[in-house]
């Protein structure tokens, strides 16, 4: 661990994460800091790490189930259609494989949009996120 003496209105940096932290104020023990960070970062108090994680993990298991069961969905109406196809019966056939085609558009749709893809995205937690000083 680096450990840093600095007086109010010293900083430091992070220069290759583009973060910048000032020492604000000092008040008996109480030690006001800014910190300068590009949106994509999670600034957290330390109590709070461990709520953070567990939430952002419980968010990116259900974006992931909710994705595998919409493949499921796209896989099971391919099977169909291929199914139908070999029986001789083609409206039926198109039919299943046009369920695909919808539920990939949805499937895509959605993730245009920053919904529910295989990737989970940063997750801000309401008041957890300090305001921030330009």
């Amino acid at each position: 661990m680096l450990v840093l003496s600095r007086k109010p209105d010293d900083s430091f940096c992070f220069p290759q994460l583009g973060v910048n932290v000032r020492v604000l104020s000092v008040k008996g023990r109480s030690v006001r800091i800014g910190i300068d960070a590009p949106d994509e970062f999670a600034i957290l108090r330390g109590e709070l790490a461990s709520e953070f994680e567990t939430k952002a993990t419980a968010a990116a298991e259900t974006k992931s189930h909710r994705w595998k069961n919409q493949l499921n969905v796209v896989k099971l109406s391919l099977v169909l259609a291929e199914r139908h196809f070999q029986a001789g019966n083609v409206s039926h056939g198109e039919a299943a494989r046009a369920d695909a085609i919808r539920e990939l558009a949805k499937m895509e749709h959605t993730r245009a949009v920053g919904g529910e893809g295989p990737c989970p995205a940063t997750i801000r937690l309401g008041k957890t996120r300090a305001r921030r000083r330009r």
